[in-house]
């Protein structure tokens, strides 16, 4: 009861920060007794007030100066006004575009710009003052700072006076309302309210002023429903029944107080008859879905009919709650293994069934796990609200039996350059295949594959419910490629190994012919050949997608004889200095030198032999020295030939 009082009360009390000694209603409004808009119309302007409202200010239709008004829409125009520059605002009246609002360029003189007198107020009652004021000034200026001046109209009693602090420039426009309240006179209801500047103008202190409102301020009520303080009741459709409705009024506000209990219809507010106490009985018959509101006035004895003279409670509002809209959903159709996710759109308590009848569940929106297709069926829920209503609601699920699923291979290879291979999904309606590069089409059970390089498929198979995945590796085997390394040149006798390598996937290889080798199903076999041989590497795809081969010479070199004698004399018997096997090494350097190192001779190994001769003159008869430079692996040969005649 504390806590609700507690809430009630803060959210009527209303609080300005920028003015300490505003005094807010805490209790409950009546309607608006007496309020201005300042008016509205399709023209910009609106025209001057009476002259008996604005004191020393006058009129003025445009941007006024130092102690001039104008009642105005927005301000556009007047937003660029040197260094006092105002802000661009519209009329503060909610949901009225075409809504005036008063504009005050306040003079240097405090002086009162606004005042009117109110005649239809009540006497003795208390009333909240509201009005809305923004500071215009975005540069320069002094801020706005008011005195309202609430008085009796018949004697000038002050009823209350509320300064305001400064009302401070903000970056946005904005509207900030103003509160006080005050307490009529206990034999008039008619008041004058005055507005004064209370800060110097000049430069700054201009401010705009709308909806103006006095609304009569009563006591706090809480509503309650039978004896339990609450705002609100629930009944179920059909239903015949009595509430007790009623009010804890707070005392002392009113010396004799008389109440009316109302109910909300067709958009206005009516009395109940006979509903003038604080307590009622409201009856339902046969109830009909839907809201009901009522609520209890407030007055002092002789003025409940009069609206600016009575208060209205916080509103009780009854809920007929219709039996037909309660709605249970599930997840539907879901796989074997999943989990049945269920739920009911209002609250209450609940009891849930499963197909077979049997209740399960307590909760509002259970959940099963691990479901099964024997769990398939029709799930009921009976939900009773706080109203002692009973209501069914039911949904369907359907747990779809587990599918098998495989692909024909999950492994396939192909030749780099070869056909594309075809690969095959099994077990659904529906296929995905990830990623896509390199397939025909990523949709089917089926596609076509051709990658660049060797790539795991994945297949998401669906049932048109459940899915599952399964996955193909398409190796690309590469082209087998065959080397035999370089040629090689070895003496008779010698053995050399030959540097044969092979690339590719998946390859065998061999040498032929075998003649002088080793092992030829080795890549690198020992050859011992007794002539020149060739010999082919040969390298095979075990998978089919080539063979390549590649040679190797292996030259047999002779030992090269070097004569010490020949008898170049032209008697056909040893007439040239010849060199046995000199021929087998072409690029060979062949000089020779007489005693004092000159040069006489000097040939290679595909020249023709030496015939004892210098530039065509037979040399003289004796031993010459030579220097036989045969290749890179060989030692040079050095001696002496003797020639005779």
């Amino acid at each position: 009861m504390i806590f609700y009082r507690f809430l009630l009360i803060f959210a009527l009390f209303l609080y300005f920060n920028n003015n300490a000694n505003a005094q807010v209603c805490t209790g409950t409004f009546g309607e608006v007794s007496w309020g201005t808009t300042f008016g509205h119309g399709a023209s910009q302007y609106g025209g001057p007030l009476k002259s008996e409202n604005t004191g020393i200010y006058e009129y003025y239709e445009g941007q006024p100066e130092d102690t001039y008004y104008t009642i105005v829409k927005t301000t556009p125009g007047m937003d660029s006004a040197g260094p006092n520059k105002w802000h661009l605002i519209n009329n503060h009246t909610p949901n009225d575009p075409n809504g005036y609002f008063m504009l005050i360029n306040a003079d240097l003189i405090k002086e009162t710009f606004y005042q009117e007198t109110i005649n239809d107020l009540c006497p003795n009652t208390s009333y909240q003052f509201s009005a809305f004021v923004s500071n215009l000034v975005i540069g320069d200026g002094g801020n706005p700072k008011l005195v309202f001046t609430i008085e009796d109209a018949v004697t000038h009693n002050i009823l209350s006076t509320f300064p305001t602090q400064e009302i401070e420039k903000t970056t946005v426009p904005e509207w900030k309302q103003l509160i006080t309240t005050f307490t009529t006179s206990a034999n008039t209801g008619s008041i004058i309210i005055k507005i004064r500047n209370d800060a110097p103008g000049g430069l700054g202190n201009d401010l705009a002023l709308d909806d103006i409102t006095f609304r009569a301020c009563g006591p706090v009520m809480i509503p309650n429903v039978n004896g339990t303080a609450s705002a609100s009741g629930e009944l179920c459709e059909g239903t015949t029944v009595d509430f007790t409705i009623g009010m804890e009024v707070q005392a002392g506000v009113y010396t004799s107080p008389q109440f009316q209990w109302q109910k909300w219809d067709t958009n206005t507010w009516i009395n109940i008859p006979g509903g003038t106490n604080k307590i009622a009985t409201i009856h339902f018959q046969d109830a009909v879905a839907g809201v009901s509101q009522f609520r209890m006035l407030a007055s002092e004895n002789g003025s409940i009919n009069s609206v600016a003279c009575r208060t209205a409670s916080p509103p009780i509002t009854f809920t007929v709650l219709d039996l037909t809209n309660l709605l249970a959903s599930s997840n539907g159709t879901l796989c074997k293994g999943g989990r049945i996710l269920l739920d009911v759109n209002e609250n209450g308590t609940y009891v849930w069934r499963n197909p077979l009848g049997q209740v399960f569940s307590t909760l509002k929106s259970p959940v099963i796990i691990d479901a099964t297709p024997e769990m398939t069926g029709i799930y009921t829920v009976e939900v009773t609200n706080a109203g002692g209503c009973i209501r069914v609601a039911s949904t369907n699920v359907k747990v779809v039996p587990e599918f098998l699923v495989s692909v024909r291979d999950s492994v396939l290879t192909k030749c780099i350059n070869g056909n594309p291979i075809q690969m095959e999904a099994l077990g659904g309606i529906s296929y995905k295949w990830y990623p896509a590069e390199g397939l025909s089409n990523s949709n089917l059970a089926n596609p076509l594959a051709n990658p660049a390089v060797t790539t795991t498929y994945t297949v998401l198979i669906s049932n048109g419910v459940c899915e599952h995945s399964a996955t193909v590796k398409v190796v690309i085997n590469k082209n087998a490629l065959a080397n035999a390394g370089t040629d090689k040149e070895i003496f008779i006798g010698e053995s050399v190994i030959l540097d044969g390598s092979v690339t590719g996937d998946k390859v065998s290889y061999f040498w032929t012919p075998t003649e002088g080798l080793d092992d030829p199903s080795k890549l690198k076999p020992i050859a011992t050949p007794t002539r020149d041989m060739s010999y082919t590497l040969t390298a095979i795809s075990d998978e089919g997608c080539n063979t390549a081969t590649d040679q190797v010479a292996v030259k047999i070199l002779g030992n090269v004889v070097v004569p010490n004698t020949f008898s170049p004399n032209g008697d056909g018997i040893n007439d040239f200095w010849n060199l046995a096997s000199i021929a087998d090494y072409p690029t060979a350097v062949i000089k020779v030198v007489n005693r004092d190192g000159q040069l006489i001779y000097q040939g290679n190994g595909t020249s023709t032999s030496w015939d004892g001769k210098y530039k065509g003159q037979d040399v003289p008869v004796g031993a010459y020295y030579y220097i036989i430079t045969l290749n890179s692996k060989r030692k040079n040969l050095t001696g002496w030939v003797m020639i005779v005649r």
